[in-house]
């Protein structure tokens, strides 16, 4: 059985064969394909051939047909940097940094990742799974079929070893692609020295779970963890083989992309206090740079990261939502949006930043990303006609279709039942 989607305005395919994440001149690399029918077969997608031939495909029978209705044809978006798996709700920080308070004051006051630890403990499995299954469904309806997953709201073992649980359990729903992430090293848990809390996430739990995780992540920064604990996690990780994520540079510049001089990592997140020199180290650690922009607009319009400054040093971009109790959406229409009218990035260049730069960075990109013959078949068919209206009507766009692994998880904007279930938190009746 093959399924064609055809009368769309044209197929985003990438314009030059990829090798690897896109940077500088490349940053901008993907073209439309019009006249043009994309061929599923099972899971993959099979081919892209002239819609001219579509006729002689109903002919030989067995063909399934997707209407695009003149729409756009794009990869599943990829967010590859989210905390969507907790419990509970902040709304009342919202006010509070419209009052004018910063994220160090709602921390030290009790709020922030603090609160969120109160509330997981407080939460069981079931209700966290309830809560992060809505999310993750409410990002799909808006494009994006693979999740990174964060831990990091535990403030004991216990409650980081239910975190990842729910993210295995999501994984095995089959209606998006799902990369874990331990990040142990979040903040320090109160009545525990930093030393000697990063000491037991690197000798003890790690080691417990490194067989059950894809990356490890530290957030650096003031207010969480410091150099050292910086290196302890990084040479665990390398222990371990998992791959290191780090958020750096958000909060101010305590030397934490510095410290990578000589390593390798997966990315390096936030990054909105570097200077030339952390973006000499950035790049010679192979690490994508992930931009925040809905992350870094709620903390101030003026500290909107500069996508020409990585471009120019020749340093992959990749945007992603951080979705979280403080960030609380999953929308990457939105991050489109906020990237190209204030991060002073090309339409394009954000596209990619959001499938191949994602990709890149998850380590999915032999499998989804864009799209090309033999790709999972991880593919939206949004209601406008030309992709550089997204981030323009980014609040209008729709998804008439999309497909995760082949699978239709909206058809005509309706979810599918399953799909529908998870946007209810129903976890119950997936058992």
């Amino acid at each position: 059985m093959r399924l064609a989607i055809f009368n769309s305005s044209g197929i985003v395919v990438p314009s030059d064969p990829i090798y690897g994440p896109l940077s500088g001149k490349f940053s901008s690399n993907l073209k439309v394909l019009e006249d043009a029918l994309l061929i599923i077969k099972g899971r993959k997608i099979e081919n892209i051939v002239p819609e001219s031939k579509i006729n002689a495909l109903r002919r030989d029978g067995g063909l399934k047909e997707i209407d695009a209705h003149g729409g756009i044809v794009l990869p599943g978006f990829i967010d590859s940097h989210t905390h969507i798996a907790f419990a509970g709700s902040r709304e009342n920080e919202f006010y509070m940094k419209a009052e004018g308070k910063t994220y160090s004051e709602i921390q030290a006051s009790g709020g922030g990742i603090y609160r969120t630890f109160s509330d997981v403990g407080i939460t069981g499995f079931e209700g966290i799974m309830a809560q992060t299954l809505m999310r993750i469904a409410h990002g799909i309806m808006t494009g994006t079929t693979s999740f990174e997953v964060k831990t990091g709201y535990g403030s004991d073992d216990a409650d980081e070893m239910k975190l990842l649980q729910v993210a295995e359990k999501i994984g095995n729903l089959g209606i998006a692609n799902i990369r874990k992430t331990f990040l142990g090293l979040h903040v320090v848990p109160s009545g525990m020295s930093e030393n000697e809390y990063a000491e037991h996430i690197c000798k003890n739990l790690l080691p417990r779970i490194a067989d059950r995780v894809d990356f490890t992540d530290i957030f650096c920064d003031r207010g969480a963890f410091g150099l050292e604990s910086l290196a302890m996690i990084a040479e665990a990780s390398s222990l371990h083989s998992i791959p290191l994520r780090v958020h750096a540079n958000e909060i101010e510049d305590i030397g934490c992309v510095q410290a990578l001089k000589g390593r390798r990592i997966a990315s390096a997140d936030h990054l909105l206090h570097v200077d030339d020199g952390d973006l000499d180290v950035l790049k010679s650690t192979g690490g994508i740079a992930t931009l925040l922009p809905s992350t870094a607009f709620s903390m101030s319009p003026d500290s909107m990261p500069d996508f020409t400054r990585f471009s120019s040093k020749d340093i992959p971009v990749a945007l992603a939502s951080d979705c979280s109790p403080s960030t609380y959406t999953t929308n990457l229409f939105t991050e489109l949006y906020l990237a190209v009218r204030f991060c002073r990035m090309p339409v394009q260049a954000a596209l990619n930043g959001i499938t191949v730069n994602a990709a890149f960075s998850l380590g999915l990109e032999s499998q989804t990303g864009w799209i090309e013959p033999g790709k999972l078949a991880d593919v939206n068919v949004l209601d406008v006609d030309d992709y550089r209206k997204l981030p323009y009507q980014h609040d209008f766009v729709r998804v008439r279709h999309l497909l995760k692994s082949g699978r239709l998880l909206i058809k005509d904007f309706a979810p599918e039942e399953r799909l529908m279930r998870a946007l209810n938190g129903e976890w119950a009746k997936f058992n």
